[in-house]
């Protein structure tokens, strides 16, 4: 065989071999991105229903169940966000065990991004070392700006949920979720009459400022906290927030005495701002500085919620805000 000959076998067996590499090299290549991106050509992609099950799955597997899940249209008419709470499966539970730290409650907000849900916002506070219980309380444009709000509280957990802190949570011009507390100010009691060192007591948690920190991200909400509390409608002038105070503890000569108060919430602002409304009580013919107070017809948060929204349909045409 001539050297020709040679280098051309040679060359033959060199360009069999590369052919041969290459191939291979495209079909593990091909394997490769199939095993990747393989699902989303052959399945359809994952409906919103389907998507709201695999969260509540995932939080299932961090010891966490879904305690609410509400949708709305944070951004405006035609948009669609989902309102997610999730809750510490041993809160449930009527003796918990606690193997591990408290964890409060976590409020998260979803919005669809072209069929995907994305999560824009969570807030979950720190146990101190009680866990918060969160409460949601409305879905409704308080302001009147086109775009409705969030608004709930934080209330620690004790042999019952007590002192709930109002927040709110709103969708900025930042093009983010911005949470805020609404009793920014300190409420201005009105004494019914001389205060008993038990009532001092009871009234400390109203006029100290609490705080709530995120667990993830160290934010901090500053409010203060009520006995109980509510959103309201008031004619044309949009929602108010009403809030009770504990004015009289109960005694063998009369029950519990609260006072009420409300607020106008305006969420135009940066930092949304509540504005306290002036209360007059025609019953008290000017005795008092403009308290409206009432006894709960009967015990539990949730009389006293109905009572107060009974004592503000009385008094919501002499308020002024």
């Amino acid at each position: 065989m001539s050297w020709a000959e040679r280098r051309d076998q040679v060359r033959q067996t060199v360009s069999g071999v590369s052919k041969y590499l290459l191939t291979a090299l495209a079909t593990a290549l091909i394997t490769l991105l199939v095993g990747i991106w393989g699902p989303s050509w052959v399945c359809a992609p994952a409906t919103l229903p389907e998507q709201i099950d695999r969260i509540r799955r995932d939080a299932s597997d961090g010891g966490f169940h879904t305690l609410l899940v509400r949708e709305a249209a944070l951004h405006g008419a035609g948009s669609k966000s989902y309102i997610v709470v999730f809750r510490d499966d041993r809160l449930t539970e009527l003796q918990p065990k606690r193997d591990g730290p408290w964890r409060s409650d976590e409020l998260r907000i979803y919005d669809n991004d072209n069929g995907e849900l994305e999560p824009r916002f969570q807030f979950q506070p720190k146990a101190a070392p009680a866990p918060y219980l969160f409460r949601l309380e409305a879905v409704r444009d308080l302001d009147g700006n086109g775009l409705p709000e969030v608004v709930g509280a934080f209330s620690k957990q004790g042999m019952s949920p007590i002192w709930p802190q109002p927040v709110g949570v709103a969708w900025s011009e930042r093009e983010q979720y911005g949470i805020h507390s609404l009793l920014v100010d300190r409420p201005k009691l009105n004494a019914f009459r001389a205060r008993t060192k038990y009532e001092k007591t009871v009234s400390t948690p109203y006029l100290r400022p609490h705080v709530l920190t995120d667990v993830a991200t160290r934010r901090q909400v500053k409010g203060f906290r009520a006995e109980e509390y509510g959103i309201v409608r008031s004619g044309e002038e949009g929602a108010k927030l009403v809030a009770a105070f504990v004015s009289r503890a109960p005694a063998s000569c009369c029950p519990e005495l609260f006072e009420l108060q409300a607020w106008a919430v305006d969420f135009a602002r940066r930092t949304p701002k509540a504005v306290p409304c002036r209360l007059f009580d025609p019953r008290l013919q000017g005795r008092d500085a403009g308290g409206i107070f009432f006894e709960p017809s009967d015990t539990g948060p949730t009389s006293l919620v109905r009572r107060m929204r009974r004592e503000w349909r009385r008094v919501e045409e002499r308020v002024s805000c």
